[in-house]
């Protein structure tokens, strides 16, 4: 029986992954881009968890991408964490350059919030089989003698 980490996936597979990321993606600048004023702490409480959401699916629908390409091309699971470098790019343009003081705390959510957990899962779902020390740990020295 084939493991299910060296089988490709289905092309029902793939498009799903991608919808539910173009979903997530829309939903996300939706709810960032949004307008409305919030008078209750209520309402505003439960925005915010929406966003925590939000950026939750589109975390694992990016972290998914990323572990399918790091397979494919050959990666380590330090090339996991560089799937969060996009969140660092948004988050920073969002930070520096929004004109709305919701936005700026957008970026900034996005800033601390996703780059480390989407490196995390992506390694997660890329090398289920190693452990945190392992995945952390330095290369093995180059030897001219291998055995």
């Amino acid at each position: 029986m084939a493991d299910s980490m060296t089988t490709e996936p289905s092309l029902l597979r793939k498009f799903a992954v991608l919808m539910g990321f173009a979903v997530s993606l829309s939903a996300t600048i939706w709810s960032a881009t949004s307008t409305s004023r919030f008078p209750s702490i209520l309402l505003r409480l439960g925005f915010v968890c929406s966003q925590v959401c939000i950026l939750g699916v589109l975390t694992f629908f990016w972290s998914t991408i990323c572990a399918y390409w790091v397979r494919k091309w050959g990666g380590t699971p330090w090339h996991c964490f560089l799937a969060g470098l996009p969140f660092v790019v948004a988050g920073l343009l969002l930070q520096f350059f929004a004109n709305t003081e919701r936005l700026q705390y957008f970026g900034t959510f996005m800033l601390a919030g996703n780059w480390l957990l989407v490196g995390y899962v992506c390694r997660r779902l890329a090398f289920p089989h190693l452990t945190d020390k392992q995945a952390a740990a330095p290369p093995p020295p180059l030897t001219l003698f291998p055995k």
